[in-house]
């Protein structure tokens, strides 16, 4: 049986959201597994590293969201740096990824180093 609250969270957009990035940073790790090293493995790379974004914002969104209106200070502050964290780190997953497209095959700067 599922606890409530993880099936609520679920069924929530946030938990939907949280899904779909876990979903596409599973196919994409498995994907990256076994490509060989090289210009066509990095896009592949970077998109895995933003389903894992998305998945962590998603999740901590919907916690900062449920503690807000809890009147939970704390629980606030904790969720809101982690919502700010993980946010941030998906813009600059979204940076990398676009660059990943244009880059030559000397950059070693991939998302799995």
């Amino acid at each position: 049986m599922i606890l409530e609250g993880v099936q609520r969270f679920f069924e929530s957009e946030f938990g939907i959201a949280c899904a779909i990035g876990l979903g596409v940073l599973v196919i994409g790790w498995l994907a990256v597994s076994f490509m060989a090293p090289g210009p066509g493995r990095r896009p592949v790379e970077w998109t895995a590293a933003l389903g894992l974004y998305v998945a962590l914002f998603a999740f901590f969104s919907y916690q900062a969201l449920h503690a807000w209106h809890g009147d939970n200070h704390v629980r606030l502050a904790a969720f809101g740096l982690l919502t700010a964290l993980f946010g941030s780190g998906a813009v600059v997953a979204v940076v990398r990824l676009v660059g990943s497209f244009g880059t030559s095959t000397t950059d070693s700067g991939g998302a799995t180093n």
